[in-house]
């Protein structure tokens, strides 16, 4: 099973500590029109504990929630420290694994290093070593990245956000 974009028969496999609790109503994501489910409460993406929030939730109130640090929180999450979630995301409880349970990922439209990392539950410079990719380097649509081995070949990667193939009109002075 790949966790993360879940039809309805996936619901019922992934792990949770509240039994019987799983939220079967279908969210609408930010960033695609897939449409996710997730569980209430605790459950595991790639073997490592996670909770899926909601926009405007408190962090310090999941980490008592959950008895983790609050510092660790961010940490765990790859994310700068906050108040409260500006989204709807996955939140981990504890340290993501330097693998994926999946051996690639599909690129997406939309999709952010992070975003993957975070739907995969592997740690984001791990997702980097594995595909040749540095900080600021995104792969294109469509790449496929591996998640357990490091790849034979670099992605094609996109074009940074304010490249154009066009010269710089530079203005004069009129002298």
């Amino acid at each position: 099973m790949a966790f993360g974009r879940m039809t309805g028969d996936d619901t019922a496999k992934l792990t949770t500590t509240e039994p019987g609790k799983l939220n079967n109503d279908p969210v609408e994501t930010e960033k695609t029109s897939v449409k996710t489910n997730y569980p209430d409460g605790e459950f595991r993406i790639n073997e490592t504990k996670v909770v899926y929030a909601r926009k405007g939730t408190s962090f310090l109130g999941l980490a008592k929630q959950y008895e983790v640090d609050l510092s660790r929180l961010f940490e765990f999450n790859e994310i700068p420290e906050a108040e409260m979630l500006d989204k709807d995301q996955l939140i981990y409880l504890q340290r993501k694994r330097k693998t994926g349970a999946n051996d690639f990922h599909q690129v997406q439209p939309g999709e952010s290093l992070h975003d993957i990392a975070q739907e995969e539950g592997i740690r984001l410079e791990s997702l980097r070593e594995l595909n040749w990719l540095k900080e600021g380097e995104m792969p294109a649509i469509g790449e496929q990245l591996n998640l357990k081995k490091k790849s034979s070949s670099l992605p094609v990667r996109t074009l940074k956000n304010n490249y154009s193939i066009l010269p710089v009109n530079k203005t004069t002075n009129g002298n």
